[in-house]
Formats: structure tokens, sequence, C-alpha cells
């Protein structure tokens, strides 16, 4: 089974993926080889700072394998230290303690679903904003863009699903969202992919609330989902 929840922030988000698995538990067993994909800022990797053994030892304690995409509170340096691998048809980093995270621009195969991952986004207090912090200073990567583009035309522009942090251009204009400082950049690539690729359904996070756009673009934030 594979369930989809937004960003969890470290500790402070994390009550509500403990308290929904502990209701499915009393109908169903969850194991470690079920999935929890976390669309990104799950503050396993954010600075230096933060105790990662707390926030890696709360996770582990879930009864599930976690996935996470990027946010804007994951810092590219750190999780790049940690050894890549491919994965059910896309590269990934494996952070140990059945805990990986997804790359931008890759295509897996999860339960015989076909799944297209592009996290990041831009922080709405350009404050915080440091390079190295956060995904604030890789918005722009060229080589990823042209890493996604190329997945999705292997695969004749056909998935699934599309997992992101941040929404597609016209989103940002239905949803009458705040247009950060940078983050058009990765939302014009999006829309490109959104008019070119066929897919089921579009989940994001960066709104901070739910929401069902069309019963096509789902918007998570306390509710989690149960990919079917």
């Amino acid at each position: 089974m594979i369930y989809l929840a937004a960003d969890t922030h470290g500790m402070h988000d994390l009550d509500k993926i403990r308290s929904f698995f502990d209701k499915v538990q009393q109908k169903t067993k969850v194991t470690k080889d079920d999935y929890l994909i976390i669309l990104g800022d799950i503050g396993i990797c954010f600075s230096s700072k933060v105790n990662k053994k707390t926030i890696r030892q709360s996770l582990q304690t879930l009864p599930i394998t976690i996935l996470f995409i990027n946010g804007v509170y994951e810092n590219a340096e750190m999780i790049k230290t940690y050894p890549s691998k491919l994965w059910n048809g896309g590269i990934v980093y494996d952070l140990g303690d059945d805990i990986l995270h997804l790359t931008r621009g890759q295509l897996f195969t999860i339960e015989g679903k076909t799944i297209f991952t592009f996290g990041g986004g831009n922080l709405i207090d350009q404050l915080y904003c440091v390079e190295g912090g956060s995904w604030c200073q890789q918005n722009t990567l060229k080589e990823e863009f042209e890493a996604g583009m190329k997945r999705l035309l292997e695969a004749n522009f056909k998935v699934d699903y599309i997992l992101t942090h941040t929404v597609p251009t016209q989103l940002v204009y239905e949803l009458n969202t705040p247009i950060l400082l940078g983050e058009e950049v990765l939302q014009d690539y999006l829309q490109e992919i959104a008019d070119i690729t066929s897919f089921k359904q579009w989940f994001f996070s960066h709104g901070q609330k739910d929401m069902n756009i069309h019963d096509i673009y789902i918007g998570l934030w306390d509710h989690i989902f149960t990919l079917e």
C-alpha cells in the first residue's frame, strides 16, 4: 500500500502521521513493505543544528517505510552525503532506517504505479532562505529539469501520478496563492510538464491546507491520502 502525506517539519507535524497509523493498525496490518511518501519538508536534512537523530528515531518508530521528496526545508548538500542508488527505476539517497529520498526529475514504479517526482520550492520568508540550508537556491538546476523531461519522454509522457511540493503556474493563479521570488521558474517548468503529460492525479503540499481541484490536483496538509 502507498500512503501520501504533507510536510512533517521534523517533530512539529508528526502527530498527524502517528494518529493516522494508530487508527489504520486497528483495521489492517501495515508493515515496512508499505510506503508513506512525504511531500517535502520532512525536516530530517535541514541544518546541522536540527537534531537529526531524534527525528530519525521518531520516523523509524512508524510501522512503514518512509519516502520523501524535496520541500523547502531540505539541505541539498547534506542529502548528498548519504549513499545514492537506483531503486524502483529512479535514483534515491538512502538515509538508512527505511528512509529514502526520492530525487527530482525521476520516475519510480512503486506497487505497480508509475510516479514522477519533482520536489522543491521557495520559502515564504526569504530571510530564512540561506544558501545550502534549503532548496531556495536549487530551483533552476538545468540538469534536473533536463533529466525530468528525459524520463517523461522515455515514458511517452504518460504516468500514473505526479508528486511535487509546489504547484504548476496555472494553479498558482487559480488558487490565488502568493508568487514567491524565484519559485516561478520551477512552477513554469511544472506547468510545462502538466501541459504535455498524461496523468491520473497530481499531489502537492506547499499550500498548507487540504484541497481538491477538479479531482486531479490534490493538495495535502492534515489528510493522509491512500493510493488504491
